[in-house]
């Protein structure tokens, strides 16, 4: 009699184990705003192509349309180095959000193996996420200053194929990041 209760009790353990795998797996994203600057105003895009901009370095040269394009894009995949991430930070004027406090850090992201990722949102704040297999949709709200640093935890990763996109209150897509 007792055996039978305990080979009762692991046929119901196992099958809560497949049950939890099978139903978890789907939804699997977790969404946090790690830092943020209610209070940011993005400079003009004149602003941005002048030497005063004190990231002009990275960008001189760049063409207006090339500038305007990346400037309007608003919702950038920070990634892991500074180096990567120069280019759209000085054209967005999104000073301070690569690596703020309180932010998983190029290391932690890439030792990560696809499971931390970070976006920088300027005027835009996210909502909720939702996952469906390899899509992650991330619903935001656009907002008239400040940025945001949204943390995405994804467990388990995006396989190659998997994209990320961030979609307004109204269903226009805002961004659309395939992963590398």
């Amino acid at each position: 009699m007792l055996r039978a209760a305990a080979v009762a009790a692991v046929i119901i353990a196992a099958f809560v184990l497949v049950m939890y795998l099978r139903f978890s797996g789907d939804s699997q994203v977790r969404v946090s705003v790690c830092a943020a600057d209610p209070t940011w105003v993005q400079p003009s895009l004149a602003d941005i192509l002048s030497d005063r901009n004190p990231m002009f370095y990275y960008i001189r040269g760049i063409d207006e349309a090339s500038a305007r394009t990346d400037y309007e894009r608003k919702i950038y995949q920070v990634g892991e180095g500074n180096s990567l991430n120069q280019g759209w930070v000085a054209v967005s004027g999104l000073r301070g959000v690569i690596d703020p406090a309180g932010c998983p850090n190029a290391v932690e992201r890439g030792r990560s193996q696809g499971r931390l990722s970070l976006y920088a949102l300027a005027g835009f704040e996210p909502l909720e996420a939702a996952r469906d297999d390899d899509r992650v949709t991330v619903r935001v709200r656009h907002l008239d200053r400040g940025w945001t640093d949204l943390e995405l935890t994804l467990d388990p990763p995006l396989s190659e194929g998997g994209t990320i996109s961030f979609v307004e209150e109204s269903g226009n897509l805002v961004a659309k990041y395939p992963l590398n």
